[in-house]
């Protein structure tokens, strides 16, 4: 009778482990240099590259003593199903570890095409603007997409 209730116990175990170990996921990181090339990691690529922040319809300005700078931005959905898309997942590092994350501009978002949140599928391009509010003496070292499941570093 010990028996059975050992092998029942064992068994019960077992099926809890496999439970605990199905829901895990894995994030794979990927560095890439900012010359626009992507590589695949975790089932997206992604890129980023510099440009000139655009002028906005409203008046809104950067904290003061701080400038706006500008990412035209991609992430392309290789083979992730049903995979999120959000411009909250860049972030700014600059050359002394400070991390920054994207400004948002309600009333100029469509005008100025700032990159914005969608549930993806597979072959799904997103594109567009992030920005950032930071002091004007930074010195931007990398920009990185990470949506939890995949991390991608663009060295700039």
């Amino acid at each position: 009778m010990k028996l059975k209730t050992i092998t029942a116990i064992i068994v019960l175990s077992l099926v809890v482990a496999s439970l605990l170990v199905a829901g895990c996921t894995q994030t794979t990181t990927n560095t890439q240099s900012s010359n626009g090339s992507a590589t695949e990691t975790g089932g997206i690529t992604a890129t980023a590259k510099a440009v000139t922040m655009p002028a906005l319809q409203h008046t809104v300005t950067p904290t003061p003593s701080n400038k706006y700078i500008a990412y035209n931005c991609s992430v392309t959905n290789v083979n992730a199903k049903d995979r999120s898309v959000n411009y909250m997942y860049w972030t700014l590092r600059d050359a002394q570890g400070n991390v920054y994350t994207p400004s948002w501009f309600p009333g100029d978002a469509t005008a100025i095409h700032q990159f914005n949140g969608v549930q993806s599928q597979p072959g799904d391009v997103v594109k567009g603007l992030v920005v950032y509010d930071v002091p004007q003496s930074i010195q931007p070292k990398s920009i990185t997409y990470d949506d939890g499941q995949s991390r991608v570093v663009v060295t700039l």
